[in-house]
């Protein structure tokens, strides 16, 4: 009576596990259990040394079918072509990266994924924020440390505190970046949008709104206030901009009603922050205003009351539908002004918390 594979499969992975991990064992025995003669016990063990293990044996490689497309040679020149050419190799599509990569077969998008996918490759959303280096970390530790030692853990000293900043809207084609790269990858200066400058082809077909807005303690709010950029188009603000239509007519507004306050902002050169004179830190002289900037490449320290004000506005204006200025200007505004005043408050009230994490983890991002 021929014996059919699946039996024969379990008697052979049965000796095979024995074998393995040295258990001591009688052939006759296991023949006997499975129901096999000598002859024919002895012929299926010889079987996978015979047939190189085709069927239901993992521990021997398949030789069936046809050649794969892309095997370990083709597969480490795409890998190559990743890690060698930056953000265009990762921006490349699974069906145009073999061209890309100079390898001259038709395969298929999925195929290049599923292969890519074996050495850890995988497409997503393009990283958002900037690596914290050894230097910055020190730098980020030092600066909480300063003031944590000027303004304390009470955190009523942060209330008379103004957070600023500026933040920009983007609708069109373009939508979200996708990168390619690998789980551990979060480092790598590839994966960073902000390193790279998007074509001058698709800036133009985005829309791009800029506007300013600051928030405080008890219900404070102002913004938001939208601004033009004439002379550039990477969405940065300048020096001019930032005095003439920011500062005079919103900052000097504060100004003339007698409101006491300390202007926190974001540590860029348009913000007067830079060595020298220049005509932003020159009116803030005039004006007599008290600035703090907040520490290089840390939006989750002293700027997180903002930023964490245009996260809901973001948000909020996601979920709804913005096809022309006016309508992106309405929601952005809509949102803004749903942030509440106890929302806003405990943010506020939550710095030296904030400050005291980053002392405590040696500069590391605080996860508020």
């Amino acid at each position: 009576m021929a014996h059919s594979t699946p039996k024969k499969n379990k008697f052979q992975g049965a000796c095979e596990f024995n074998d393995a991990h040295g258990i001591p064992y009688f052939k006759s025995d296991a023949f006997r259990h499975f129901g096999f003669g000598k002859s024919s016990g002895w012929a299926a063990l010889r079987e996978p040394e015979q047939r190189n293990g085709r069927t239901f044996h993992s521990t021997y490689s398949e030789t069936r079918g046809r050649r794969r497309l892309i095997d370990n040679q083709r597969l480490a020149q795409l890998e190559r072509f990743l890690e060698s050419e930056g953000f265009d190799a990762r921006t490349t599509s699974w069906e145009a990266m073999p061209a890309a990569a100079g390898l001259d077969i038709e395969v298929s998008g999925r195929t290049v994924h599923r292969m890519l996918g074996t050495r850890s490759w995988r497409f997503c959303i393009a990283c958002s924020k900037t690596w914290i280096s050894p230097q910055l970390k020190e730098t980020r530790e030092k600066y909480c440390r300063g003031l944590l030692e000027k303004y304390g853990t009470d955190p009523i000293h942060w209330r008379h505190f103004r957070f600023t900043n500026e933040t920009h809207f983007g609708y069109g084609p373009q939508g979200k970046i996708y990168i390619c790269r690998r789980p551990w990858e979060r480092t790598c200066a590839d994966c960073l949008v902000e390193n790279q400058q998007p074509e001058k082809e698709m800036d133009q077909k985005q829309k791009r709104l800029h506007a300013w807005a600051a928030v405080g303690y008890d219900g404070f709010k102002d913004g938001l206030h939208w601004y033009n950029i004439p002379s550039n188009q990477n969405s940065k603000m300048n020096l001019q901009v930032y005095r003439d239509e920011i500062l005079q007519p919103v900052v000097g507004e504060w100004i003339r009603r007698g409101d006491q306050f300390v202007l926190e902002e974001d540590n860029d050169s348009e913000h007067g922050g830079t060595r020298g004179n220049n005509i932003v830190r020159k009116w803030k002289e005039e004006n007599s205003i008290v600035s703090l900037f907040n520490c290089p490449q840390s939006l989750d320290l002293i700027a997180s009351p903002i930023e964490k004000a245009f996260q809901g506005l973001k948000m909020y204006v996601r979920k709804q539908p913005h096809w022309d200025d006016d309508t992106l200007r309405l929601s952005a505004q809509e949102g803004f002004n749903a942030l509440s005043i106890s929302t806003v408050n405990s943010w506020i009230d939550a710095i030296p918390q904030i400050l005291q994490d980053c002392v405590d983890n040696d500069g590391e991002i605080t996860g508020h």
